[in-house]
């Protein structure tokens, strides 16, 4: 398990956000230093920004999914950057006494459309149809009402990182209002639901861990689980599965 939902969530975005914003702007800064030091050839310093620009969007992508933005950043990764980089690619190839500088960027911009083209064939090759959620309704009776809750299973819509995973669908029985929660956990893990307040679902997930989401003011907000809720959670994993997590 990887530790508790939001706290292994916002640490990998976090480090990635970082890495876009600071490590990556300071590498490229690094590597024109050492580009002039070595008074390289001046289409170096081109290609070296591709390779270090299509870092920096692919961590964007995976920081901010799911967004507008991260869609974007999906969409320039898979087009504009393998072109960019086949470019600096081919102009690099058939340049004469190659040195270092050059070396180690003819191979990265090779790699990265490479490395694109296995992981795209790979997905086309093995990809499952997605399986649906074993149908999950709750009802739990509440001073001004009730709530039911269903489940559903994201599509690719939800973004690289959110793909694949499980959604909360709290409907308002009184009203009808209906609320809907991307989560992280994926369906490919065992995983399982539960209230463990009048106004609070508990979501055991076999590779997120627990996480507690409250009702409040017609949305659903997530929060770390607190441990009384993570023994409700793991609870409703025994009862869902007939075994205690882990076991």
């Amino acid at each position: 398990m990887l530790g508790n939902l939001f706290m292994s969530d916002n640490v990998i975005r976090t480090g990635l956000l970082i890495a876009a914003a600071v490590a990556l702007p300071a590498g490229f800064a690094a590597t024109c230093l050492w580009l002039k030091r070595r008074k390289a050839w001046q289409f170096l310093y081109f290609a070296y920004f591709v390779l270090f620009g299509t870092l920096g969007g692919n961590a964007l992508m995976f920081a901010l999914s799911p967004s507008a933005l991260a869609a974007g950043s999906e969409l320039l990764m898979t087009t504009v950057a393998p072109l960019a980089c086949l470019i600096s690619a081919l102009v690099i190839t058939f340049r004469k006494g190659k040195a270092a500088p050059e070396w180690i960027a003819l191979t990265l911009s090779y790699l990265y459309p490479a490395g694109l083209a296995v992981v795209v064939i790979a997905l086309v090759a093995f990809e499952k149809p997605v399986a649906k959620a074993e149908p999950l309704t709750l009802a739990l009776p509440l001073d001004n009402g009730a709530y039911v809750v269903s489940t559903d299973i994201s599509g690719p819509d939800a973004g690289p990182t959110r793909r694949n995973c499980v959604v909360l669908h709290v409907t308002e029985k009184e009203t009808g209002k209906e609320m809907v929660f991307q989560t992280a956990a994926s369906n490919q893990m065992k995983w399982a639901l539960d209230w463990s307040a009048p106004q609070t679902l508990v979501l055991y997930s076999g590779d997120v861990g627990v996480g507690a989401y409250d009702i409040k003011d017609g949305k659903i907000i997530s929060r770390t689980a607190t441990e009384a809720e993570q023994a409700v959670a793991r609870k409703a994993y025994e009862r869902r599965y007939g075994r205690r997590p882990g076991n």
